[in-house]
């Protein structure tokens, strides 16, 4: 099932990129957020395993990234980047074109991989009206890869007197997303991946931080954390001491013994997208 690019006017009259999987009567709906050098490129696989199940989705590039060509990997706080979310989804049942049928409003889910996972984690916390169920697919809420102590103090200066000025995102090398060969030469060749971000964008990414870790607590939807087994990149341990205490009404933990970062790049991914799918079908209502 093939993807249509589209784009949706976001917060302070930008208009930004996404790909969706259409059908006829979806029985539900998935919003998939990148990480933070991937896009929504990188996980067309899931999207169309879960639009043959009858899903519609919709994989967002975030503001500054992917075919989102405007201000590259800038943002004017991590705020507007969850108020591009919400426009979107507040959106979608009157999303129809002339001669489409509009969506009812159904069951939707959020999908926050890597970096993604922070965004779609507060976005839940904020507006869980919108929300059914919470799936985070090796989220960045601790990670193993980071910048010196002098770097931050750099990044921190820069982000209030030269807040544009690029920074290197402290991912050194594709193999840290997977070992698969043709994924490797995938990524080192994907003109939309984003190697560098401005000070602004880190800093707003700290104070992502500081508001995940203050509120991350309240949590209450379902959430269904999954983990790859071999992971240069995600503190597995640290991320499910986070987790683990948070009253939600229903947890599932997974960890994919031998699966890197990016599990959608696995040269075999089945056990992955069967799960994935059957935890959407059972919260389908």
């Amino acid at each position: 099932m093939l993807e249509e690019i589209r784009t949706y006017p976001a917060a302070f009259e930008v208009k930004l990129h996404y790909r969706e999987w259409r059908v006829a009567s979806p029985r539900g709906r998935v919003v998939i957020l990148h990480g933070i050098e991937s896009h929504s490129g990188w996980y067309l696989a899931s999207a169309s395993s879960l639009a043959k199940k009858g899903f519609a989705v919709y994989a967002l590039d975030r503001r500054g990234s992917g075919l989102n060509l405007e201000a590259r990997g800038d943002t004017p706080s991590f705020k507007t980047l969850l108020n591009d979310i919400r426009i979107f989804i507040e959106g979608l049942p009157g999303q129809a074109r002339p001669g489409e049928e509009v969506y009812p409003r159904a069951p939707l889910h959020i999908i926050g991989i890597s970096w993604g996972g922070k965004l779609a984690t507060a976005f839940s916390l904020i507006h869980p009206e919108h929300i059914t169920s919470l799936i985070l697919i090796t989220p960045g809420l601790a990670s193993k890869v980071g910048f010196s102590r002098r770097e931050k103090l750099d990044i921190f200066f820069s982000s209030l007197f030269s807040p544009r000025r690029k920074f290197k995102i402290p991912i050194e090398k594709a193999e840290m997303f997977t070992p698969n060969l043709q994924k490797i030469d995938y990524i080192k060749a994907d003109g939309l991946r984003l190697e560098e971000a401005t000070a602004r964008f880190f800093a707003e990414s700290f104070k992502l931080d500081l508001f995940l870790r203050k509120r991350i607590h309240l949590l209450k939807k379902p959430i269904f954390l999954m983990l790859a087994g071999i992971d240069p990149i995600i503190d597995n341990e640290r991320i499910i001491s986070i987790l683990e205490p948070i009253p939600a009404q229903e947890k599932k933990i997974k960890v994919y013994t031998g699966y890197h970062h990016t599990l959608e790049f696995e040269e075999d991914t089945q056990e992955f997208l069967d799960d994935l799918a059957r935890w959407v079908e059972g919260h389908d209502n």
